[in-house]
C-alpha cells in the first residue's frame, strides 16, 4: 500500500470516495473553494464520483496526481480552512 501523503498542520484533507483512478482535480493550490464543494473526481468501474471539499478555505497543496490509483479514504489534497469571523 502507498505511504498516505501527510497533510500539513492546520489543513483539513479532501479524501477519496472510493477505490479507483484519481481522473481529475478541478482545482489548484491557492484557489478558494467552499465546503462541499466539487475538488476532484474519481473513476472506479466506468463511474465518475465527486471529491467535496470538507472545509470553506483555500486549497493548501495537492496529495495525488491525476491518473495514480487511489483507495477509499486516501488524501487527496489540503484545504486551509477560512479564519471564521
Amino acid at each position: 500500500a502507498a505511504e498516505p501523503s501527510p497533510v500539513p498542520t492546520g489543513c483539513i484533507p479532501a479524501v477519496s470516495p472510493t477505490a479507483g483512478a484519481l481522473w481529475k482535480i478541478l482545482v489548484a493550490p491557492g484557489q478558494p473553494v467552499q465546503a462541499g464543494e466539487t475538488v476532484a473526481i474519481v473513476e472506479s468501474m466506468k463511474m465518475e464520483l465527486a471529491c467535496t471539499s470538507p472545509e470553506s478555505g483555500i486549497v493548501e497543496c495537492l496529495l495525488a496526481a491525476e491518473g495514480q490509483p487511489v483507495s477509499p479514504g486516501q488524501n487527496l489534497l489540503a484545504v486551509k480552512p477560512s479564519a471564521n469571523p
